[in-house]
C-alpha cells in the first residue's frame, strides 16, 4: 500500500450535507429528515480502516439509489453509513435490523451483495453465474461485510415504499450539483445506478467525457476517470433477484470483454 495522504470521507460529506441540508431547507416545505449515506462502515473495522481500504482499492463500487425507505410508525433515521456497524446509541429494533443487514436476510440488500460480489470477483475466466455465487453464499457474507463499498440515495428525504419519478426528478434537478460533488468526493470508479432516472442523471453530470461501448445502451466509461457507470434494475423492482443479477452481470461481462479487447489493441 503507497502512502498516500488519508481522506476522511466522514469529514467531508459532513461538511457537504451541512450545505445540502440547508438548501433543502430553502425549497422544500415542512420538516423533514436528511439522510446521510457514503461509505458503509464495518462492525469489525474502525472508520479509519474502512476508508483508507476504500482509497486503496482497485474497485470502488458506489451503488446510486433512489431514497432511504422509512416508515412512520418505525424510524429508521439511522445514518446510512451505520447501516453494518452497530452503536452504542443504537435501540434494540436498530441493532436487530443491522444484524439483518449483516446476514443478507432481506431480499434488497442480498440483491446488491450478490451484485457487489460479481463485480469484484468477475473476470475473463470467472463469469459467476447466480447459480455459482448462491454457492459461495458465505463467502459474499464475508465480503460485504469486510470489503467497502457506497450506498448513496439520489432523494435525501426518506420516503416510503413507492417513489414517483416526478419526485425524484424534482430532487436530481434541484440536488443534482450536490449529488455530483458527493460523488467526486468519495471518488468511486464504478457507479451502478438503480434507475434510469439516476443513470441518465448521473450520464449527463459527464456526457461530453463518455464513450459507448459496442452498442451497449446500459453502460458508458470516461476515459479519464477509468470510471464505469452501469445501470441496474432497482433491488425492489418486480424481477427476481435472479434476473436483476443476471441482467446487471450480462452488461457488466460484456464491459469486462471490451475492455480486454482495448487493452490489446493499445499494446
Amino acid at each position: 500500500m503507497n502512502k498516500e495522504e488519508y481522506i476522511n470521507y466522514n469529514t467531508l460529506l459532513d461538511e457537504l450535507f451541512d450545505v445540502w441540508r440547508s438548501k433543502m431547507a430553502e425549497i422544500e416545505k415542512g420538516e423533514f429528515n436528511f439522510t446521510e449515506d457514503g461509505l458503509l462502515y464495518k462492525n469489525d473495522q474502525t472508520i479509519k480502516q474502512t476508508e483508507s481500504v476504500w482509497q486503496q482499492s482497485t474497485k470502488r463500487v458506489l451503488f446510486l439509489l433512489k431514497d432511504q425507505n422509512q416508515k412512520e410508525d418505525d424510524k429508521w433515521d439511522e445514518d446510512i453509513r451505520y447501516w453494518l456497524k452497530d452503536r452504542s446509541v443504537d435501540r434494540p429494533q436498530v441493532l436487530e435490523n443491522k444484524r439483518k443487514n449483516r446476514e443478507l436476510a432481506n431480499s434488497f440488500i442480498k440483491c446488491l451483495a450478490y451484485q457487489f460480489w460479481g463485480i469484484i470477483k468477475a473476470d475473463l475466466e470467472n463469469d459467476w453465474w447466480y447459480e455459482e455465487v448462491e454457492m459461495h453464499h458465505e463467502e459474499v457474507v464475508e465480503l460485504f461485510n469486510t470489503h467497502p463499498f457506497a450506498f448513496v440515495e439520489c432523494k435525501k428525504i426518506p420516503g416510503g415504499g413507492n417513489l414517483r419519478p416526478s419526485v425524484l426528478k424534482h430532487h436530481l434537478r434541484n440536488y443534482g450539483s450536490f449529488l455530483k460533488q458527493e460523488i467526486e468526493i468519495l471518488n468511486p470508479n464504478i457507479i451502478v445506478c438503480t434507475s434510469q432516472q439516476s443513470y441518465d442523471s448521473v450520464l449527463k453530470m459527464y456526457s461530453n467525457e463518455l464513450i459507448g461501448l459496442n452498442g451497449n445502451m446500459n453502460f458508458r466509461y470516461h476515459p479519464d476517470k477509468q470510471l464505469l457507470i452501469i445501470y441496474s434494475l432497482h433491488p425492489s423492482a418486480r424481477k427476481s433477484n435472479k434476473g436483476i443479477y443476471d441482467d446487471f452481470m450480462n452488461d457488466y461481462r460484456q464491459y469486462i470483454r471490451h475492455q480486454s479487447e482495448l487493452t490489446k489493441i493499445i499494446k
